[in-house]
């Protein structure tokens, strides 16, 4: 499998233009409902209708990800959005499974989050999953 890292914060709007199995979106974690901090996450939101804000204005936390259709307002079909505070590495698993997902973009809402997840991914098999862009608006390292 083959991770990449990738900044979007000068160029938001090409992450809607990048074709992927599925944008795995992780939001920061959150006390109370507010709105997203993330330009690229703004740009996907406003594609998609504002799908992303009512989710976290929602407020709900969930074990599992929340799947979206794009119904073509991504070159995406599907958008996961993952509220959790841990990833569900099993969860992930399953799914790059079932859906038979090879090409994967995790947006991240902080850039601090994508060398956990680079982690996460070094030590997971996907079964499948030939590609990993590790996406943000700015790529910090903790």
């Amino acid at each position: 499998m083959q991770i990449e890292r990738k900044t979007y914060g000068t160029d938001p709007e090409q992450v809607v233009l990048e074709p992927f199995d599925c944008v795995w979106v992780r939001f920061s974690d959150r006390t109370a409902p507010s709105p997203l901090s993330s330009r690229s996450l703004q740009w996907v939101d406003w594609r998609l209708q504002g799908q992303l804000t009512r989710h976290l204005m929602s407020g709900e936390k969930l074990s599992s990800p929340t799947f979206l259709p794009t119904m073509k307002r991504l070159s995406t079909p599907l958008v996961a959005l993952d509220t959790g505070v841990e990833m569900n590495w099993e969860g992930l698993r399953a799914c790059c499974r079932g859906m038979g997902f090879k090409k994967l973009l995790f947006l991240c809402e902080e850039g601090a989050d994508i060398a956990r997840i680079e982690e996460g991914l070094l030590k997971e098999d996907l079964p499948g999953v030939e590609s990993v862009i590790l996406g943000s608006d700015s790529l910090e390292r903790e």
